[in-house]
């Protein structure tokens, strides 16, 4: 899959037990193999940011730069890919919106790793 991110705004969200929730209406524009696709997300929406486990958030917080990043993956896996897009599709996507979001090499990697090994308990 070909993915272009064209836009992440700010996300205004708020930290909730257990997770965060999506304050105002959200919307990501990408271009998904040629094709511009928006992803509109409501308020109040909640997810549980970056799925880290507790033993390594010193490494990657749950919440940080990458929170627009996790807020459309959990929206994704949610939904699941919303029938066109396959899991591996979601988290490539992830990948990508690391990389918009100039997150470290490093930390995209780890994430995505993460997210394709351990995504299938969530999916």
């Amino acid at each position: 899959m070909h993915i272009i991110v064209n836009k992440l705004n700010h996300a205004d969200i708020a930290p909730i037990k257990g997770g965060y929730r999506l304050n105002e209406s959200w919307i990501a524009k990408l271009t998904l193999n040629g094709s511009k696709e928006f992803f509109l997300i409501e308020e109040g929406f909640t997810h549980d940011g970056a799925s880290v486990p507790r033993g390594f958030r010193w490494l990657i917080e749950r919440d940080g730069i990458h929170r627009e990043s996790a807020l459309l993956h959990d929206y994704l896996y949610e939904n699941k890919g919303f029938g066109s897009l396959t899991r591996k599709d979601c988290d490539q996507i992830f990948r990508e919106c690391l990389k918009f979001q100039q997150l470290p090499k490093w930390k995209r990697i780890l994430m995505y790793v993460a997210v394709r090994s351990g995504g299938k308990l969530y999916w």
